[in-house]
């Protein structure tokens, strides 16, 4: 098959945001629900740490959506916004192995609140290791085109 070089670079472009998209989604979605069961049980100061998160990944969501029409991708922003994102979790997860009821007081157990901070903590490590690596040109989809088109 003979494809036209702008559609290969689109679909490289596609596949290298692929596991950010997924991963965004799924820590959107577990910030979503701590927003509403924080605000189902009153708690709405802590309510502002999960609305905080959210935009931040609607802010590099929309970033990435961007760098499928631009030529150059610029994911710098993201990657910053995914380290605070990380300190925001790591801060969460130190407060929930101290008092969890403070944040997710809607949970009766202390473990299933730390196993909740911890995935959304290990959630956004994954998200910035990712967007480090596409900023650095070291992800594996970048690679293999780039040897694959040197030959």
């Amino acid at each position: 098959m003979n494809y036209q070089k702008p559609d290969v670079e689109k679909v490289i472009k596609i596949r290298r945001y692929t596991s950010l998209r997924y991963l965004n989604a799924i820590l959107f979605f577990i910030c979503l629900y701590w927003l509403f069961s924080l605000l189902l049980v009153g708690k709405k100061l802590s309510a502002i740490i999960p609305l905080i998160i959210m935009i931040l990944i609607l802010v590099t969501v929309k970033d990435h959506y961007y760098s499928f029409t631009k030529k150059e991708v610029d994911i710098k922003r993201s990657k910053n916004f995914y380290i605070i994102i990380t300190i925001i979790n790591i801060i969460v997860s130190i407060v929930t192995f101290s008092n969890y009821s403070l944040f997710f007081p809607y949970i009766a157990n202390k473990n299933y609140a730390l196993i909740l901070a911890g995935t959304m903590l290990i959630l956004s490590i994954l998200l910035y290791v990712k967007a480090s690596k596409i900023y650095k040109n070291t992800d594996r989809v970048y690679v293999k085109y780039m040897t694959n088109n040197k030959k």
